[in-house]
């Protein structure tokens, strides 16, 4: 049950799936830095590494830590730019 509309939560939200651990990190930053981005008529780039370095830096993150986190950002950021470049096509149709 929805805490604010008391509606039933739908399904997709009732089994969605448990972010392990060790991807908090990642996910934390990817959501934190979602608005870096720009936006134009054609559609969306992406996070721009000065966004991550320095979302980094204020966490305390570097070394192996943050090279992990590059690819795992940039690769979730691809994704995200693919879904609403098909999004943005699908609407222009």
């Amino acid at each position: 049950m929805h805490k604010e509309t008391g509606r039933p939560l739908p399904a997709p939200l009732l089994n969605k799936p448990k972010l392990p651990s060790s991807l908090l990190l990642a996910w934390n930053a990817f959501m934190a830095l979602a608005h870096d981005r720009q936006v134009y008529m054609g559609g969306v780039t992406q996070i721009p590494y000065t966004a991550l370095s320095q979302w980094a830096r204020d966490h305390g993150v570097e070394g192996e830590t943050f090279d992990r986190i590059v690819r795992l950002v940039k690769a979730m950021d691809g994704v995200w730019i693919e879904d609403v470049d098909r999004r943005m096509k699908a609407a222009r149709r």
